[in-house]
């Protein structure tokens, strides 16, 4: 669906952004509150899923659930002494699935499907197309530096399909800055806060019996020389 290709455009136009494969989660927390980074984090389905169910993915879904507030902390007694270590920070997840439901209600989620035929789209080249992003993102650093004190103070008119937590994620993050940049982007920005918003809402999103069916629909009836009824899990897989 583009997932992952989607978070290689994104990176470059971020603050220090981190792609991080499985962190655990004193090591998040610590790159949190020394780096401040933008944190990427793909095939996110395996650490919440049946996979993360384990002590350390525990922690660390809890500072990805805490970390979207600004205040955010994660306490720890160090030799007696309590140390608050600051967890709040940006983050992209990419994954296949929904998300637990604690997670998913604190993120912004864009669906994405599969490319259609005769869709086109420019190809991607990290060399070519990177370096206009890091310049873009520079671009970006400074006018967003530039105009920090009306978008902190700001208090942006919320549509009101948006309420609730939705509105405590997109009055700062997309509303605020919209409203700062003018133009067109006020209108643009609450039209998309209000689409995607619902959409998750009312997204029915199969079950994981239903994707397997769905799977293997694409590749059944096998071709060849393999099974005309009965297959084995790694020819599946294979297919």
């Amino acid at each position: 669906s583009g997932k992952t290709r989607a978070q290689n455009v994104l990176a470059p136009l971020c603050r220090n952004p981190r792609e991080e494969l499985d962190p655990t989660g004193p090591v998040l927390a610590a790159m949190i509150a020394q780096q401040h980074p933008t944190i990427f984090i793909d095939e996110v389905d395996t650490i919440f899923g049946a996979r993360g169910s384990n002590g350390a993915h525990r922690q660390l879904r809890g500072i990805l659930n805490a970390g979207y507030k600004a205040g955010s902390v994660m306490s720890r007694l160090s030799r007696s002494e309590l140390i608050s270590v600051p967890v709040f920070g940006p983050v992209c997840f990419a994954g296949l699935g929904n998300l637990p439901e604690t997670i998913m209600s604190r993120s912004i989620v864009i669906r994405m499907r599969q490319r259609q035929a005769g869709e086109v789209c420019e190809t991607w080249s990290p060399r070519q197309h990177a370096p206009l992003g890091a310049m873009l993102g520079d671009s970006l650093s400074a006018w967003a530096a530039s105009m920090m004190a009306e978008i902190s103070t700001a208090w942006p008119d919320v549509p009101a399909e948006i309420a609730d937590r939705a509105e405590e994620l997109w009055a700062p993050l997309m509303l605020g800055v919209a409203d700062a940049a003018g133009g067109d982007w006020p209108e643009r920005a609450r039209q998309a806060a209000i689409a995607l918003t619902l959409g998750q809402a009312d997204e029915d999103v199969p079950s994981p019996a239903d994707r397997l069916l769905a799977d293997l629909a694409m590749v059944w009836p096998l071709s060849g020389n393999q099974p005309a009824r009965n297959a084995p899990t790694s020819v599946l897989l294979a297919a």
